[in-house]
């Protein structure tokens, strides 16, 4: 059972003030509203692009690719901002959006609460996507920021320029050789299925099927294949299952005959464990009861030993010497290719535009073979692996030096493929966050010293700034309070709690109340500005000595604890 007091009462009132500025968000400043938990963000530089019929879609999009085709996306796309709460702050579409931003950049400006959103872009609404459509993809993206006290209205929130829609469903088409059409009765059909949903493909069906993904375990989905017809008055039958399909994919299944040495017609099947704009060929014959089937089997594999790749590299200045030269520890990758590499493509994407014409474009850092010729010039130069090699060392000291100074997240891929052709991809990313090897983090209240103690009064102001160059890894909160005890308790504040790691939904709704970043608005980031003005201003209830012990380490081990103390004097 709840405590029901005052506190809860002001903690209402300030979920209602935010509740009123979700339901109805307007654009341009407003100089009788802005609070300290008010934010602003600056919708006029989105610009979502459409990336047609791809699988993988590394960033940023060369788009006057040959192999990719890129557009801008229509007015009709859907265009919504999502709260923590998963609450529409914003609902509308492309090209409205577009119209209530033509009075030029002073009328550009969304308030929001402090806090983590999530912009979805898409082509359909929800009830508009069907389980299984012709020709109709569905394009989208979601995109997750922050808004924090600090994007004022000279200094709004902006959205990255580089917004791709992908292709939300899968995409499957099915086609057949000339030779064996003719020995297939006319009303040979293809029947596609996925789960419960199917749709048939006649023998000279050459449109595209959509099918909306329905699998959310990161799996994949499963496709049964059925084709069936008559060769010469006799039933023609083939089964096969189709694994591991996810949104994005355009499985491409053809139907040939192969013949086996004796002239006789036998049925290979294979299919490819990794898709990108290839075929699957699923080679059909007369022998239609005896499969031949030739499954993906030892596909490359890159390790980095006792990690695993999802952990990321983190890349601070304490890591180089004056002259920018690496000094500190760099993965080394295995790469095991049972059945011979044969082609490992590098391709390096960053969320930092001047990396990404400093060093990707002017480098040549994008699709570089690493099993072929590469010229002396070319950073990766140093990473060159032997064709035919069934296991090969990737030290990538030799190539840290091109992150120095350039913060941000840089993704290095690997596109590996074996002699057999058969492909896959693994991805390392490297977070720079800057910062010396002398600078530790620190913990700074601005309009008073930390370190003592100071009595609540009216108009007392606490904004806290936060420094660790090297990247704040933990950001522990530790409220110790005898009158708060049972009202923290409610909240889920009453223990230690890392803004780096909030996962219990109901406290993370508390924190950003209370106007505090978390997660991803914290973890990795140099500097933090947090004001505990509003939540001082609820102390004034409670009488007697309210501790807050902040305690922040960084990425390189580093440790600031302070403890800031309030007392409220008793009437």
């Amino acid at each position: 059972m709840k405590h029901f007091n005052p506190l809860y009462a002001l903690l209402l009132l300030a979920g209602i003030a935010a509740g009123c500025v979700n339901e109805k968000p307007s654009y341009g400043t407003d100089d009788t509203t802005p609070a300290t938990e008010i934010g602003y963000i600056d919708l006029n530089g989105l610009a979502p692009q459409v990336l047609l019929d791809s699988e993988v879609n590394p960033l940023p999009i060369v788009k006057n690719s040959a192999t990719r085709a890129v557009t801008e996306a229509g007015g009709e796309y859907i265009v919504r901002i999502y709260n923590s709460s998963n609450e529409a702050v914003l609902d509308t579409t492309y090209g409205e959006l577009q119209s209530q931003l033509t009075d030029g950049p002073d009328r550009n400006l969304l308030a929001l609460p402090t806090g983590n959103y999530r912009l979805y872009v898409c082509s359909h609404a929800d009830e508009a996507i069907k389980d299984v459509e012709w020709e109709d993809p569905v394009y989208g993206t979601e995109y997750e920021f922050s808004i924090q006290r600090a994007h004022t209205s000279d200094n709004p929130q902006t959205i990255d320029d580089n917004i791709i829609c992908k292709l939300s469903n899968i995409k499957v088409t099915v086609t057949m050789s000339a030779d064996l059409a003719e020995v297939l009765s006319d009303d040979t059909q293809s029947t596609v299925s996925l789960n419960e949903v199917s749709t048939v493909f006649s023998k000279t069906e050459s449109r595209p099927a959509f099918f909306r993904p329905q699998a959310g375990d990161g799996n994949g989905d499963t496709l049964q294949f059925l084709l069936t017809g008559q060769k010469d008055g006799k039933p023609v039958q083939l089964n096969k299952t189709i694994t591991g399909v996810k949104a994005g994919q355009w499985r491409k299944i053809s139907l040939s005959i192969v013949y086996s040495e004796t002239g006789e017609i036998e049925i290979g099947v294979t299919v490819n464990n990794f898709v990108q704009d290839e075929e699957i060929p699923v080679n059909s014959t007369e022998s239609m009861w005896e499969p031949v089937l030739d499954e993906p089997s030892g596909l490359p594999e890159l390790i980095w030993p006792d990690h695993e790749l999802s952990e990321g590299v983190s890349v601070s200045d304490a890591m180089y010497d004056q002259s920018g030269e690496f000094t500190g520890t760099a993965p080394v990758l295995t790469l095991n290719a049972p059945n011979a590499i044969q082609s490992v493509l590098a391709t390096l994407t960053t969320d930092n535009a001047a990396f990404r014409s400093e060093v990707i474009e002017s480098g040549g850092l994008t699709d570089v073979d690493l099993c072929g010729t590469i010229s002396r010039l070319n950073p990766f130069r140093t990473l060159q692996l032997t064709a035919g090699a069934t296991e090969s060392t990737l030290d990538l000291s030799s190539i840290m030096w091109i992150f120095y100074g350039y913060s941000g997240k840089h993704t290095l891929t690997f596109h590996m493929t074996d002699a057999k052709g058969q492909d896959a991809e693994a991805s390392l990313t490297f977070t720079y966050t800057g910062g010396g090897a002398a600078e530790a983090p620190t913990i700074v209240w601005l309009q008073g010293n930390i370190d003592e103690p100071q009595t609540v009064t009216d108009g007392l102001e606490i904004d806290i700034d936060v420094a660790a160059s090297a990247g704040i890894k933990n950001f522990v909160i530790t409220i110790n309070s005898e009158a708060l005890a049972p009202a923290l308790a409610d909240m889920k504040l009453d223990k230690p709690f890392d803004l780096c790691n909030v996962t219990d939904p109901e406290q993370a709704e508390y924190l950003t109340t209370f106007g505090f970043p978390i997660n991803e608005a914290v973890k990795g980031t140099s500097s933090q500005s947090i004001s505990i003005t509003p939540f001082v201003s609820l102390l004034k209830n409670f009488s007697g000595t309210h501790a807050f012990e902040l305690s922040v380490t960084d990425n390189n081990g580093s440790n600031v604890t302070k403890t800031l103390t309030l007392i409220v004097e008793g009437e």
